[in-house]
Protein backbone atom coordinates (compact mmCIF):
# COMPACT_ATOMS: atom_id res chain seq x y z
CA UNK A 1 0.00 0.00 0.00
CA UNK A 2 1.27 3.56 -0.70
CA UNK A 3 1.47 6.36 1.55
CA UNK A 4 -0.25 9.32 0.56
CA UNK A 5 1.23 12.72 1.12
CA UNK A 6 0.60 15.80 2.23
CA UNK A 7 2.45 18.46 0.78
CA UNK A 8 2.28 21.22 3.54
CA UNK A 9 -0.45 21.62 6.34
CA UNK A 10 -0.10 24.75 8.65
CA UNK A 11 -0.57 23.80 12.51
CA UNK A 12 -2.96 26.07 14.66
CA UNK A 13 -1.50 27.26 17.84
CA UNK A 14 -3.60 25.20 19.23
CA UNK A 15 -1.72 22.16 18.29
CA UNK A 16 -4.67 21.33 16.33
CA UNK A 17 -4.01 20.32 12.07
CA UNK A 18 -5.01 23.65 9.57
CA UNK A 19 -8.52 23.10 7.89
CA UNK A 20 -9.77 24.04 4.07
CA UNK A 21 -13.01 26.13 3.89
CA UNK A 22 -13.86 24.49 0.37
CA UNK A 23 -17.27 22.85 -0.08
CA UNK A 24 -17.17 19.09 0.53
CA UNK A 25 -19.87 16.60 -0.82
CA UNK A 26 -21.37 13.37 0.91
CA UNK A 27 -20.68 10.06 -0.35
CA UNK A 28 -20.42 9.93 -3.56
CA UNK A 29 -19.32 7.34 -6.47
CA UNK A 30 -15.97 7.48 -8.38
CA UNK A 31 -16.86 5.33 -11.38
CA UNK A 32 -19.60 6.21 -14.31
CA UNK A 33 -19.18 2.47 -16.19
CA UNK A 34 -20.78 0.45 -14.01
CA UNK A 35 -20.38 -2.86 -15.36
CA UNK A 36 -18.34 -5.88 -13.76
CA UNK A 37 -16.82 -5.13 -10.78
CA UNK A 38 -14.24 -1.93 -9.65
CA UNK A 39 -12.17 -2.14 -7.00
CA UNK A 40 -8.55 -1.93 -6.60
CA UNK A 41 -9.00 1.93 -6.35
CA UNK A 42 -5.98 4.44 -5.23
CA UNK A 43 -5.51 8.07 -5.29
CA UNK A 44 -3.78 10.92 -5.19
CA UNK A 45 -3.98 14.86 -4.82
CA UNK A 46 -1.75 17.49 -6.05
CA UNK A 47 -0.83 20.51 -3.69
CA UNK A 48 -4.38 22.96 -5.55
CA UNK A 49 -6.57 20.09 -4.17
CA UNK A 50 -7.22 18.09 -7.45
CA UNK A 51 -7.69 14.88 -7.12
CA UNK A 52 -7.27 11.84 -9.59
CA UNK A 53 -8.49 7.80 -9.15
CA UNK A 54 -7.29 5.00 -10.95
CA UNK A 55 -8.85 1.74 -10.67
CA UNK A 56 -9.27 -1.98 -12.11
CA UNK A 57 -12.53 -1.65 -14.51
CA UNK A 58 -13.49 -5.86 -14.44
CA UNK A 59 -11.99 -7.13 -17.58
CA UNK A 60 -11.07 -4.03 -19.43
CA UNK A 61 -7.98 -2.99 -17.12
CA UNK A 62 -7.05 0.10 -15.14
CA UNK A 63 -8.95 3.21 -15.97
CA UNK A 64 -8.53 6.91 -13.99
CA UNK A 65 -10.95 9.55 -13.33
CA UNK A 66 -9.64 13.26 -12.43
CA UNK A 67 -11.66 15.58 -10.16
CA UNK A 68 -11.62 19.35 -9.11
CA UNK A 69 -10.36 20.70 -5.62
CA UNK A 70 -14.33 20.26 -5.37
CA UNK A 71 -14.47 16.78 -5.54
CA UNK A 72 -16.46 17.54 -8.73
CA UNK A 73 -16.14 14.96 -11.92
CA UNK A 74 -13.77 16.28 -14.31
CA UNK A 75 -14.07 15.09 -17.86
CA UNK A 76 -14.91 11.18 -18.59
CA UNK A 77 -12.89 8.28 -17.12
CA UNK A 78 -9.92 7.12 -19.27
CA UNK A 79 -8.44 4.04 -19.76
CA UNK A 80 -4.73 3.52 -18.57
CA UNK A 81 -3.61 0.16 -19.05
CA UNK A 82 -5.12 -3.48 -20.10
CA UNK A 83 -3.50 -4.41 -17.09
CA UNK A 84 -4.05 -4.17 -13.13
CA UNK A 85 -3.26 -3.28 -9.31
CA UNK A 86 -2.87 0.87 -10.29
CA UNK A 87 -0.48 2.72 -8.01
CA UNK A 88 -0.06 6.66 -8.49
CA UNK A 89 1.97 9.07 -7.34
CA UNK A 90 0.90 12.86 -7.97
CA UNK A 91 3.37 15.79 -8.25
CA UNK A 92 2.29 18.92 -6.77
CA UNK A 93 1.91 20.89 -9.86
CA UNK A 94 -0.65 18.35 -10.46
CA UNK A 95 1.44 16.10 -13.02
CA UNK A 96 0.82 12.57 -11.97
CA UNK A 97 2.68 8.91 -12.55
CA UNK A 98 0.34 6.08 -12.87
CA UNK A 99 1.74 2.22 -12.30
CA UNK A 100 0.65 -1.30 -12.84
CA UNK A 101 1.14 -4.97 -13.33
CA UNK A 102 0.21 -7.24 -16.82
CA UNK A 103 1.47 -9.84 -18.74
CA UNK A 104 4.24 -9.28 -21.05
CA UNK A 105 4.29 -10.85 -24.63
CA UNK A 106 5.06 -14.46 -22.75
CA UNK A 107 3.57 -15.08 -19.51
CA UNK A 108 5.64 -13.23 -16.91
CA UNK A 109 3.96 -10.26 -15.17
CA UNK A 110 5.89 -6.73 -15.63
CA UNK A 111 5.57 -3.38 -13.81
CA UNK A 112 4.91 -0.35 -15.98
CA UNK A 113 4.64 3.24 -15.61
CA UNK A 114 3.13 6.11 -17.92
CA UNK A 115 3.75 9.83 -16.83
CA UNK A 116 0.72 12.52 -17.33
CA UNK A 117 1.00 16.43 -16.77
CA UNK A 118 -1.59 18.34 -15.34
CA UNK A 119 -4.50 17.79 -17.43
CA UNK A 120 -4.51 14.36 -17.34
CA UNK A 121 -2.41 13.85 -20.70
CA UNK A 122 -0.15 10.79 -21.44
CA UNK A 123 3.71 11.80 -21.82
CA UNK A 124 3.83 8.91 -24.49
CA UNK A 125 4.26 5.26 -24.49
CA UNK A 126 4.58 3.23 -21.48
CA UNK A 127 7.93 2.51 -19.71
CA UNK A 128 8.36 -1.15 -18.64
CA UNK A 129 9.99 -0.37 -14.56
CA UNK A 130 11.62 -3.81 -14.20
CA UNK A 131 14.96 -4.75 -15.71
CA UNK A 132 14.82 -8.35 -14.90
CA UNK A 133 12.96 -10.37 -17.10
CA UNK A 134 12.58 -13.54 -15.37
CA UNK A 135 9.79 -14.67 -12.69
CA UNK A 136 6.59 -12.28 -11.90
CA UNK A 137 6.98 -8.70 -10.99
CA UNK A 138 3.47 -7.98 -9.03
CA UNK A 139 1.92 -5.63 -7.15
CA UNK A 140 3.85 -1.87 -7.53
CA UNK A 141 3.51 1.08 -5.28
CA UNK A 142 5.21 4.13 -6.06
CA UNK A 143 5.72 7.79 -4.77
CA UNK A 144 6.96 10.39 -6.02
CA UNK A 145 9.92 13.64 -4.46
CA UNK A 146 8.75 17.10 -5.17
CA UNK A 147 10.96 17.33 -8.20
CA UNK A 148 9.05 14.55 -9.65
CA UNK A 149 11.65 12.28 -9.95
CA UNK A 150 9.73 8.82 -8.40
CA UNK A 151 10.45 5.25 -7.19
CA UNK A 152 8.88 2.14 -7.90
CA UNK A 153 8.77 -0.78 -5.38
CA UNK A 154 7.19 -4.24 -5.87
CA UNK A 155 7.62 -7.91 -5.15
CA UNK A 156 9.16 -10.13 -7.79
CA UNK A 157 7.90 -14.45 -7.42
CA UNK A 158 9.81 -17.05 -8.43
CA UNK A 159 7.71 -20.02 -8.84
CA UNK A 160 10.25 -22.42 -9.29
CA UNK A 161 11.75 -21.92 -5.98
CA UNK A 162 8.41 -20.64 -4.14
CA UNK A 163 10.61 -17.13 -3.10
CA UNK A 164 9.03 -13.91 -3.12
CA UNK A 165 11.53 -10.74 -3.03
CA UNK A 166 11.03 -6.91 -2.92
CA UNK A 167 12.75 -5.01 -5.40
CA UNK A 168 13.00 -0.89 -6.54
CA UNK A 169 14.16 1.26 -8.83
CA UNK A 170 14.56 4.95 -9.12
CA UNK A 171 13.43 7.13 -12.22
CA UNK A 172 13.79 10.81 -12.78
CA UNK A 173 11.09 13.36 -13.57
CA UNK A 174 11.12 12.45 -17.26
CA UNK A 175 10.53 8.45 -16.40
CA UNK A 176 14.17 7.97 -17.40
CA UNK A 177 15.98 5.10 -15.05
CA UNK A 178 18.48 6.48 -12.53
CA UNK A 179 20.10 2.76 -12.00
CA UNK A 180 19.12 -0.84 -12.45
CA UNK A 181 16.64 -2.52 -10.26
CA UNK A 182 17.70 -3.07 -6.67
CA UNK A 183 16.66 -5.87 -4.39
CA UNK A 184 15.23 -4.49 -1.41
CA UNK A 185 15.64 -7.26 1.47
CA UNK A 186 18.76 -8.18 2.37
CA UNK A 187 17.36 -11.61 3.90
CA UNK A 188 16.01 -13.45 1.05
CA UNK A 189 15.14 -17.20 2.83
CA UNK A 190 11.65 -17.78 1.69
CA UNK A 191 8.57 -15.38 1.11
CA UNK A 192 9.54 -11.21 1.37
CA UNK A 193 7.51 -8.88 0.66
CA UNK A 194 3.52 -10.31 0.37
CA UNK A 195 2.41 -7.29 1.09
CA UNK A 196 4.95 -4.44 0.71
CA UNK A 197 5.29 -0.86 1.33
CA UNK A 198 7.08 2.79 0.16
CA UNK A 199 6.78 6.06 0.63
CA UNK A 200 8.92 8.80 -0.78
CA UNK A 201 10.17 12.11 0.88
CA UNK A 202 9.87 15.33 -0.35
CA UNK A 203 14.01 15.06 -1.03
CA UNK A 204 13.35 12.06 -2.75
CA UNK A 205 14.85 9.52 0.38
CA UNK A 206 12.38 6.51 0.51
CA UNK A 207 11.32 3.94 2.98
CA UNK A 208 10.33 0.43 2.25
CA UNK A 209 8.81 -1.90 4.95
CA UNK A 210 7.29 -5.13 3.94
CA UNK A 211 5.85 -8.99 5.65
CA UNK A 212 9.10 -11.29 5.92
CA UNK A 213 7.43 -14.93 6.13
CA UNK A 214 9.82 -16.80 7.91
CA UNK A 215 12.72 -14.87 9.07
CA UNK A 216 11.95 -14.76 13.09
CA UNK A 217 10.71 -18.29 13.49
CA UNK A 218 11.74 -20.29 10.49
CA UNK A 219 9.01 -22.83 9.62
CA UNK A 220 7.91 -23.43 12.65
CA UNK A 221 4.46 -21.70 11.81
CA UNK A 222 4.27 -21.48 8.04
CA UNK A 223 1.37 -18.97 8.39
CA UNK A 224 3.45 -16.51 10.76
CA UNK A 225 5.66 -13.97 9.81
CA UNK A 226 6.92 -10.16 10.80
CA UNK A 227 7.67 -6.66 9.63
CA UNK A 228 10.60 -5.51 8.46
CA UNK A 229 11.93 -2.14 6.77
CA UNK A 230 14.94 -0.28 4.94
CA UNK A 231 15.56 3.16 4.76
CA UNK A 232 17.36 4.94 1.46
CA UNK A 233 18.93 7.71 0.58
CA UNK A 234 17.78 9.68 -1.98
CA UNK A 235 20.65 8.53 -4.03
CA UNK A 236 19.26 5.45 -3.70
CA UNK A 237 21.19 3.96 -1.57
CA UNK A 238 20.66 1.92 1.60
CA UNK A 239 20.98 4.05 4.97
CA UNK A 240 21.90 1.10 7.28
CA UNK A 241 20.17 -2.41 7.24
CA UNK A 242 17.12 -3.66 7.50
CA UNK A 243 15.31 -3.91 10.82
CA UNK A 244 12.70 -5.30 12.21
CA UNK A 245 9.60 -2.79 13.00
CA UNK A 246 7.19 -5.01 15.03
CA UNK A 247 7.82 -6.11 19.01
CA UNK A 248 5.31 -7.91 19.19
CA UNK A 249 6.08 -10.90 17.34
CA UNK A 250 3.37 -14.26 18.16
CA UNK A 251 1.49 -15.03 15.34
CA UNK A 252 1.12 -12.61 11.80
CA UNK A 253 2.40 -9.37 11.79
CA UNK A 254 2.13 -7.90 8.94
CA UNK A 255 -0.01 -10.56 6.99
CA UNK A 256 -2.64 -7.88 6.48
CA UNK A 257 -1.22 -5.31 5.23
CA UNK A 258 1.44 -2.29 5.96
CA UNK A 259 2.35 1.15 5.32
CA UNK A 260 4.69 3.53 5.74
CA UNK A 261 4.53 7.46 6.04
CA UNK A 262 7.64 9.40 5.25
CA UNK A 263 7.93 12.77 7.55
CA UNK A 264 9.84 16.12 5.25
CA UNK A 265 12.52 16.13 8.35
CA UNK A 266 13.19 12.06 7.57
CA UNK A 267 11.43 10.55 10.53
CA UNK A 268 8.30 8.71 9.69
CA UNK A 269 5.57 5.53 10.84
CA UNK A 270 5.00 2.50 10.02
CA UNK A 271 1.71 0.52 10.29
CA UNK A 272 0.37 -3.06 10.11
CA UNK A 273 -2.09 -5.54 10.80
CA UNK A 274 -1.13 -7.84 13.61
CA UNK A 275 -2.68 -10.78 14.61
CA UNK A 276 -1.25 -12.29 17.62
CA UNK A 277 -2.62 -15.33 17.69
CA UNK A 278 -0.67 -18.15 18.05
CA UNK A 279 -2.63 -19.94 15.08
CA UNK A 280 -1.68 -16.83 12.62
CA UNK A 281 -4.06 -17.95 9.88
CA UNK A 282 -7.00 -17.34 11.98
CA UNK A 283 -9.29 -14.40 11.08
CA UNK A 284 -8.34 -11.40 13.80
CA UNK A 285 -6.20 -8.99 14.23
CA UNK A 286 -5.76 -4.62 15.50
CA UNK A 287 -3.85 -2.18 13.47
CA UNK A 288 -0.20 -1.19 14.85
CA UNK A 289 2.05 1.52 14.47
CA UNK A 290 5.70 2.51 15.62
CA UNK A 291 7.19 5.99 15.26
CA UNK A 292 10.98 6.41 14.29
CA UNK A 293 13.45 9.38 13.87
CA UNK A 294 15.49 10.71 10.89
CA UNK A 295 18.41 8.77 12.09
CA UNK A 296 15.56 5.20 12.04
CA UNK A 297 15.44 5.09 16.47
CA UNK A 298 11.85 4.24 17.61
CA UNK A 299 9.76 6.60 19.36
CA UNK A 300 8.27 5.23 22.07
CA UNK A 301 6.62 1.51 21.27
CA UNK A 302 4.17 0.23 18.90
CA UNK A 303 0.67 1.53 19.92
CA UNK A 304 -2.69 0.15 18.43
CA UNK A 305 -4.72 1.64 16.21
CA UNK A 306 -7.72 0.68 16.72
CA UNK A 307 -10.30 1.11 19.76
CA UNK A 308 -14.25 1.51 18.85
CA UNK A 309 -14.16 -1.25 15.98
CA UNK A 310 -14.20 -4.50 16.58
CA UNK A 311 -13.27 -7.82 15.26
CA UNK A 312 -11.01 -7.98 12.40
CA UNK A 313 -8.86 -5.10 11.42
CA UNK A 314 -6.59 -5.03 8.40
CA UNK A 315 -5.57 -3.05 5.04
CA UNK A 316 -4.04 -0.14 7.16
CA UNK A 317 -2.88 3.19 4.96
CA UNK A 318 -1.34 6.08 6.59
CA UNK A 319 -1.13 9.75 5.63
CA UNK A 320 1.16 12.34 7.10
CA UNK A 321 1.67 16.63 7.35
CA UNK A 322 4.15 18.14 6.89
CA UNK A 323 4.64 18.56 11.22
CA UNK A 324 4.11 14.87 10.89
CA UNK A 325 0.53 14.54 12.33
CA UNK A 326 -0.93 11.71 10.58
CA UNK A 327 -4.15 9.78 9.92
CA UNK A 328 -4.42 6.23 9.77
CA UNK A 329 -7.42 4.19 7.88
CA UNK A 330 -8.22 0.68 7.81
CA UNK A 331 -11.17 -1.64 7.03
CA UNK A 332 -12.50 -3.32 10.46
CA UNK A 333 -15.31 -5.31 10.82
CA UNK A 334 -19.15 -3.79 11.51
CA UNK A 335 -22.18 -5.00 11.51
CA UNK A 336 -21.76 -6.61 8.09
CA UNK A 337 -18.95 -7.85 6.51
CA UNK A 338 -16.79 -4.74 6.78
CA UNK A 339 -16.31 -0.86 6.74
CA UNK A 340 -14.10 1.69 6.65
CA UNK A 341 -12.59 3.18 9.39
CA UNK A 342 -9.83 6.27 10.46
CA UNK A 343 -8.56 7.88 13.81
CA UNK A 344 -6.24 10.75 13.82
CA UNK A 345 -2.41 11.07 15.61
CA UNK A 346 -0.67 14.40 16.33
CA UNK A 347 3.34 14.03 15.45
CA UNK A 348 4.00 12.92 18.92
CA UNK A 349 1.53 9.44 18.52
CA UNK A 350 -1.06 11.21 20.73
CA UNK A 351 -4.27 9.93 19.35
CA UNK A 352 -6.62 12.89 18.26
CA UNK A 353 -9.94 10.70 19.64
CA UNK A 354 -11.14 7.79 19.24
CA UNK A 355 -11.44 6.14 15.00
CA UNK A 356 -14.40 6.78 13.57
CA UNK A 357 -16.60 5.17 10.47
CA UNK A 358 -15.57 7.11 7.39
CA UNK A 359 -18.10 5.27 4.80
CA UNK A 360 -22.04 6.37 5.55
CA UNK A 361 -23.45 3.41 3.51
CA UNK A 362 -23.20 0.76 5.90
CA UNK A 363 -25.08 -1.90 4.07
CA UNK A 364 -23.07 -4.32 2.11
CA UNK A 365 -19.22 -4.43 2.11
CA UNK A 366 -17.18 -1.91 2.37
CA UNK A 367 -13.02 -2.34 1.59
CA UNK A 368 -9.90 -1.40 -0.10
CA UNK A 369 -9.56 2.10 2.16
CA UNK A 370 -7.30 4.56 0.21
CA UNK A 371 -6.94 8.32 1.29
CA UNK A 372 -4.79 11.64 0.31
CA UNK A 373 -4.44 15.05 1.42
CA UNK A 374 -4.13 18.55 -0.13
CA UNK A 375 -1.79 21.19 1.70
CA UNK A 376 -5.11 22.51 3.14
CA UNK A 377 -5.40 19.20 5.00
CA UNK A 378 -9.06 17.97 3.43
CA UNK A 379 -8.96 14.30 2.33
CA UNK A 380 -9.72 13.05 -0.67
CA UNK A 381 -10.58 9.08 0.28
CA UNK A 382 -12.07 6.06 -1.97
CA UNK A 383 -13.20 2.77 -1.34
CA UNK A 384 -14.75 -0.46 -2.62
CA UNK A 385 -18.38 -1.03 -1.64
CA UNK A 386 -19.84 -4.57 -2.45
CA UNK A 387 -23.25 -5.62 -2.25
CA UNK A 388 -23.85 -9.24 -2.68
CA UNK A 389 -25.89 -11.48 -0.82
CA UNK A 390 -24.21 -14.68 -1.64
CA UNK A 391 -21.17 -13.00 0.27
CA UNK A 392 -23.40 -13.40 3.29
CA UNK A 393 -23.68 -9.61 3.49
CA UNK A 394 -26.75 -9.59 6.30
CA UNK A 395 -27.92 -6.05 5.45
CA UNK A 396 -26.95 -5.18 1.80
CA UNK A 397 -30.33 -3.64 1.04
CA UNK A 398 -28.67 -0.85 -1.24
CA UNK A 399 -26.57 -1.93 -4.12
CA UNK A 400 -24.66 1.33 -4.33
CA UNK A 401 -22.55 0.57 -7.73
CA UNK A 402 -25.81 -0.93 -9.55
CA UNK A 403 -23.55 -4.33 -10.22
CA UNK A 404 -22.56 -4.88 -6.95
CA UNK A 405 -19.00 -4.00 -6.69
CA UNK A 406 -17.92 -0.15 -7.28
CA UNK A 407 -15.35 2.63 -5.78
CA UNK A 408 -16.66 5.18 -3.56
CA UNK A 409 -15.44 8.59 -2.11
CA UNK A 410 -16.17 11.27 0.47
CA UNK A 411 -14.33 14.62 0.90
CA UNK A 412 -13.98 15.81 4.43
CA UNK A 413 -11.83 18.20 6.59
CA UNK A 414 -8.52 16.41 8.46
CA UNK A 415 -9.34 16.40 12.31
CA UNK A 416 -10.94 17.34 15.09
CA UNK A 417 -8.77 20.05 16.78
CA UNK A 418 -7.48 19.20 20.79
CA UNK A 419 -8.54 20.94 23.48
CA UNK A 420 -5.32 23.58 24.78
CA UNK A 421 -3.89 22.87 28.04
CA UNK A 422 -6.07 26.19 29.76
CA UNK A 423 -9.01 27.69 28.75
CA UNK A 424 -8.15 29.96 25.51
CA UNK A 425 -8.92 33.57 25.96
CA UNK A 426 -10.86 35.43 22.73
CA UNK A 427 -13.87 32.67 22.62
CA UNK A 428 -17.42 33.88 22.18
CA UNK A 429 -18.98 34.72 25.59
CA UNK A 430 -22.76 33.71 26.22
CA UNK A 431 -25.20 35.73 26.97
CA UNK A 432 -27.04 32.88 28.67
CA UNK A 433 -25.90 29.31 29.67
CA UNK A 434 -26.11 26.64 32.00
CA UNK A 435 -24.28 23.42 32.77
CA UNK A 436 -25.91 19.79 34.10
CA UNK A 437 -23.02 17.35 34.96
CA UNK A 438 -23.81 13.66 36.59
CA UNK A 439 -21.66 10.66 36.31
CA UNK A 440 -21.91 9.59 32.60
CA UNK A 441 -24.03 12.44 31.58
CA UNK A 442 -23.31 15.80 30.81
CA UNK A 443 -25.58 19.01 29.35
CA UNK A 444 -24.42 22.14 28.34
CA UNK A 445 -26.61 24.87 26.76
CA UNK A 446 -24.90 28.04 25.20
CA UNK A 447 -26.85 31.26 24.05
CA UNK A 448 -26.31 34.62 22.58
CA UNK A 449 -27.86 37.64 21.52
CA UNK A 450 -25.34 38.25 18.40
CA UNK A 451 -23.52 35.42 16.80
CA UNK A 452 -19.96 37.38 15.72
CA UNK A 453 -18.51 33.64 14.44
CA UNK A 454 -20.21 31.17 12.07
CA UNK A 455 -20.50 27.51 12.75
CA UNK A 456 -18.19 25.85 9.18
CA UNK A 457 -20.00 22.88 7.84
CA UNK A 458 -20.10 20.40 9.89
CA UNK A 459 -22.45 18.30 7.60
CA UNK A 460 -20.68 19.00 4.66
CA UNK A 461 -17.90 17.18 6.67
CA UNK A 462 -15.37 20.10 6.60
CA UNK A 463 -15.87 21.33 10.21
CA UNK A 464 -15.20 19.27 13.04
CA UNK A 465 -15.20 20.11 17.01
CA UNK A 466 -13.80 19.12 20.71
CA UNK A 467 -16.12 19.84 23.60
CA UNK A 468 -13.51 21.32 26.65
CA UNK A 469 -14.75 21.65 29.87
CA UNK A 470 -11.89 23.24 33.04
CA UNK A 471 -12.04 23.90 36.37
CA UNK A 472 -9.94 27.23 36.95
CA UNK A 473 -8.35 26.66 40.49
CA UNK A 474 -6.47 28.76 42.37
CA UNK A 475 -2.92 28.45 41.73
CA UNK A 476 -3.89 26.36 38.08
CA UNK A 477 -5.86 24.75 35.54
CA UNK A 478 -7.04 21.45 35.47
CA UNK A 479 -9.39 19.80 32.04
CA UNK A 480 -11.69 17.84 33.10
CA UNK A 481 -13.23 16.67 29.99
CA UNK A 482 -12.11 16.37 26.29
CA UNK A 483 -14.92 15.26 24.01
CA UNK A 484 -13.92 15.06 19.62
CA UNK A 485 -16.95 15.65 17.52
CA UNK A 486 -15.42 15.08 14.21
CA UNK A 487 -17.55 15.98 11.31
CA UNK A 488 -19.28 14.37 8.39
CA UNK A 489 -21.15 11.13 8.25
CA UNK A 490 -24.73 10.09 8.23
CA UNK A 491 -25.15 11.66 12.16
CA UNK A 492 -24.89 15.46 11.02
CA UNK A 493 -27.66 17.45 9.03
CA UNK A 494 -28.06 20.55 8.51
CA UNK A 495 -26.88 23.60 5.88
CA UNK A 496 -24.44 26.72 6.42
CA UNK A 497 -27.36 28.68 4.77
CA UNK A 498 -29.96 28.35 7.28
CA UNK A 499 -27.50 28.37 10.30
CA UNK A 500 -29.16 25.04 11.53
CA UNK A 501 -27.07 21.67 12.08
CA UNK A 502 -27.90 18.83 14.29
CA UNK A 503 -26.10 16.18 15.24
CA UNK A 504 -27.70 12.96 16.77
CA UNK A 505 -25.87 9.68 17.54
CA UNK A 506 -27.19 7.52 20.16
CA UNK A 507 -24.62 4.80 21.10
CA UNK A 508 -22.45 8.16 21.61
CA UNK A 509 -19.33 7.61 19.30
CA UNK A 510 -16.71 8.00 19.02
CA UNK A 511 -16.48 10.00 22.30
CA UNK A 512 -20.14 10.19 24.44
CA UNK A 513 -21.49 13.08 22.88
CA UNK A 514 -24.99 11.61 21.89
CA UNK A 515 -26.89 15.12 20.59
CA UNK A 516 -25.40 18.53 19.31
CA UNK A 517 -27.34 21.83 17.79
CA UNK A 518 -26.04 24.24 16.65
CA UNK A 519 -28.49 27.51 15.42
CA UNK A 520 -27.65 30.59 14.39
CA UNK A 521 -26.05 32.87 11.39
CA UNK A 522 -23.56 35.60 11.80
CA UNK A 523 -25.26 38.81 13.19
CA UNK A 524 -28.62 36.97 14.68
CA UNK A 525 -29.47 35.17 17.60
CA UNK A 526 -27.46 31.81 18.50
CA UNK A 527 -27.83 28.59 20.29
CA UNK A 528 -25.84 25.91 21.30
CA UNK A 529 -26.86 22.01 22.95
CA UNK A 530 -24.48 19.80 23.99
CA UNK A 531 -25.47 16.40 25.16
CA UNK A 532 -23.40 13.09 25.88
CA UNK A 533 -23.84 10.22 28.15
CA UNK A 534 -22.90 6.66 28.46
CA UNK A 535 -19.40 4.37 28.71
CA UNK A 536 -17.24 6.53 25.55
CA UNK A 537 -17.62 9.84 27.93
CA UNK A 538 -15.04 10.78 29.34
CA UNK A 539 -15.26 10.68 32.79
CA UNK A 540 -15.61 14.13 35.16
CA UNK A 541 -14.57 13.84 38.55
CA UNK A 542 -16.89 15.19 41.19
CA UNK A 543 -17.33 17.06 43.06
CA UNK A 544 -15.14 19.53 40.71
CA UNK A 545 -13.61 22.17 43.38
CA UNK A 546 -15.86 24.29 45.38
CA UNK A 547 -16.26 27.77 44.77
CA UNK A 548 -14.22 28.04 41.58
CA UNK A 549 -15.26 28.73 38.08
CA UNK A 550 -16.29 26.25 35.94
CA UNK A 551 -15.43 27.21 31.77
CA UNK A 552 -16.93 25.44 28.90
CA UNK A 553 -15.52 25.85 25.98
CA UNK A 554 -16.64 24.41 21.99
CA UNK A 555 -13.59 25.16 19.59
CA UNK A 556 -14.07 24.65 15.74
CA UNK A 557 -11.45 23.24 13.52
CA UNK A 558 -11.97 26.63 12.01
CA UNK A 559 -10.09 28.56 14.54
CA UNK A 560 -13.48 29.87 16.07
CA UNK A 561 -14.62 28.69 19.40
CA UNK A 562 -17.87 29.66 21.84
CA UNK A 563 -17.94 29.46 25.54
CA UNK A 564 -19.55 30.12 29.01
CA UNK A 565 -18.30 30.32 32.83
CA UNK A 566 -20.39 28.87 35.97
CA UNK A 567 -19.55 29.48 39.72
CA UNK A 568 -19.39 26.42 41.36
CA UNK A 569 -21.44 26.94 44.66
CA UNK A 570 -21.15 24.06 47.64
CA UNK A 571 -24.80 23.41 47.75
CA UNK A 572 -25.10 21.99 43.72
CA UNK A 573 -21.74 20.59 44.09
CA UNK A 574 -21.62 17.21 45.34
CA UNK A 575 -20.05 13.33 44.22
CA UNK A 576 -23.57 12.63 42.23
CA UNK A 577 -23.99 16.20 40.20
CA UNK A 578 -22.97 19.72 39.40
CA UNK A 579 -25.52 21.89 38.12
CA UNK A 580 -25.09 25.79 37.39
CA UNK A 581 -26.87 28.73 35.52
CA UNK A 582 -25.14 31.79 34.15
CA UNK A 583 -27.40 35.06 33.20
CA UNK A 584 -25.83 38.08 31.59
Amino acid sequence: MLARRIYSVAVLVLATWAFGTSAARAEFQVNSYTTGPQSEAVVGMDAAGNAVALWRSGSDGVVGQRFDSLGTHVGSEFPVSSGSHPAIAVVPDGSFIAAWHEHDLATDLDIYVELYDSLGVPAGTSIRVNSRMANGQTHPLIGAADDGSFVVAWTSFDPQLDIIDVFARRFDSTGSPLGVDVQVNTYTTEAQGNPTALDVAPDGSFVVAWHSRYQLDGLINQDSGDVFAQRFDSSGATVGSEFLVNTSTPGAQGKGGIDVAVNDDGSFVIVWNGNNYLEAYLPGGDIYGQRYTSSGAALGGEFQVNTTAQGVAISPTIANDAAGNFLVMYRADDRDRGGVFARYFESNGVAMGPDFRVNQEEGGHQDEPEASTDPDGNFFVTWMSECRSGNFNKHCDVDQDGDDVGVFAARFGSAPPVCPETPFAGCEAATKSKIGIKAGKFDWYWKADSLSQGFGEPAAGLTHYVLCLYENEVGGQQMHLQAALPAGGENWSGTSSKGNFRYRDSQGLPAGLTKVKLKGRVGRKARIKVQGKGGALPVVSLPIGAFTTVTTQLFSANGDCWESEHQAPANVNSSKRFKALFKQ
